[in-house]
């Protein structure tokens, strides 16, 4: 019986302090860049909202499901090669210039803004923000692992990159 009670107030005490650890991380986390393209603005924002198309460059997905294809208010099921799935909607669009989209139905919640400025014919200013809310403390602390925001946006630009240049190398 005594050791019942010493292993439950273990388990008690190590779940009350990750609880704690969770509570001092924010529930919000953002994360921003910027990048400079050689490439005209209006065929990098034809590859980023070709949905479909992006499992064909974005390497830890394993496919895509559109949900409702209706410009401007897409729905779709990104599946990872890890086997992790997250459904996205496009919440903000305005032609050739930002999409904005989140993820819902999901613990994390996390909105993706990309934006486009054509700096002239041959290069272009993409920015893209992204931002995180993790209510619960328990998945704030995982989070932390499986939410790196920069990262995300870092691997994202370097993918579109190699992509918008393999397509330079074919014309």
């Amino acid at each position: 019986m005594k050791y019942v009670l010493v292993g439950t107030l273990v388990l008690v005490s190590v779940f009350g302090v990750v609880g704690l650890i969770g509570f001092l991380i924010p529930e919000k986390r953002t994360a921003n860049a910027e990048f400079t393209f050689k490439h005209n603005s209006e065929v990098i924002w034809l590859k980023m909202r070709d949905i479909q198309g992006q499992k064909s460059w974005r390497q830890q997905l394993d496919s895509i499901t559109i949900l409702d294809n209706s410009l401007g208010k897409e729905t779709w099921i990104e599946n990872s090669k890890s086997g992790a799935s997250v459904k996205l909607r496009t919440t903000l669009f305005k032609e050739k210039n930002q999409w904005g989209m989140e993820t819902y139905d999901s613990p994390f919640q996390v909105k993706w803004l990309g934006e486009l400025q054509a700096l002239n014919q041959k290069e272009t200013l993409v920015k893209f923000s992204y931002e995180s809310t993790v209510t619960n403390p328990y998945f704030r602390i995982l989070s932390l692992s499986f939410l790196n925001l920069e990262s995300m946006i870092q691997s994202y630009a370097l993918e579109l990159k190699s992509e918008l240049d393999k397509d330079t190398m074919k014309e």
